[in-house]
């Protein structure tokens, strides 16, 4: 077999190579209207059993409350609260004059994934696991298929109590949850799989997917 024709053959193809993705788009493909649609009916619904009857936030201030979340992982500050402080050293304009202080922090009090009443028993990652079934369903349908794969694991910052937390002595991230990641010459992904040292619960506790583009842009709060 000719070279030139078998070097063809074992290229992958790139069905993004075409088209010149902003950092929207990119984020959309994942994180689409259905799973957005998902935390404002969870969310409302939540609001809702907690006494909260005149709450309701929409499609639009969600994705706004969640735009905020990101641009806190580059522009970060000691305490949230500084992004609407009016010093000149901490005051963030397109925070304070997207949503007010007080209506992002009714938000974080109530945002929500999964439906209280309707919790899967023996599931330790219940209350995220609807997104994570979206999402997973989502880097399926858009994985740039490839044969340079290399997997490996990954640490998902977590400081809160959970029963699926890890703690791992030496690591730039010593607590959170431990996931099994895919990573793609131009993408990281982390598939279905079972967080290593919980297996002991007997069941899957976690099955998303991460993904950053080559750029490599991060952001987490």
């Amino acid at each position: 077999m000719p070279a030139d024709r078998k070097s063809k053959e074992i290229q992958p193809v790139n069905q993004y190579g075409s088209v010149d993705y902003t950092p929207t788009m990119l984020f959309e493909m994942f994180l689409d209207e259905p799973a957005i649609h998902l935390l404002v009916e969870n969310t409302n619904k939540y609001a809702r059993s907690r006494g909260k009857h005149t709450f309701e936030t929409t499609l639009a201030e969600l994705k706004l409350f969640m735009a905020i979340l990101f641009m806190g992982g580059y522009a970060q500050l000691p305490q949230r609260r500084l992004y609407w402080d009016p010093s000149d050293d901490v005051h963030n304009e397109a925070v304070s004059g997207a949503m007010t202080r007080n209506r992002f922090e009714e938000i974080v009090m109530v945002v929500h994934v999964a439906d209280n009443e309707k919790l899967p028993a023996n599931d330790h990652m219940a209350k995220v696991r609807p997104l994570f079934d979206l999402m997973n369903a989502n880097f399926v349908k858009n994985f740039p298929a490839s044969r340079n794969l290399s997997i490996d694991e990954s640490m998902v910052p977590y400081y809160g109590r959970h029963s699926a937390k890890q703690f791992i002595r030496g690591k730039p991230i010593r607590f959170g949850y431990t996931c099994l990641v895919t990573e793609h010459p131009s993408w990281l992904l982390c598939p279905n799989g079972s967080v290593p040292g919980c297996r002991r619960h007997g069941t899957t506790t976690w099955s998303g997917w991460l993904c950053c583009n080559q750029f490599d842009k991060q952001a987490s709060y």
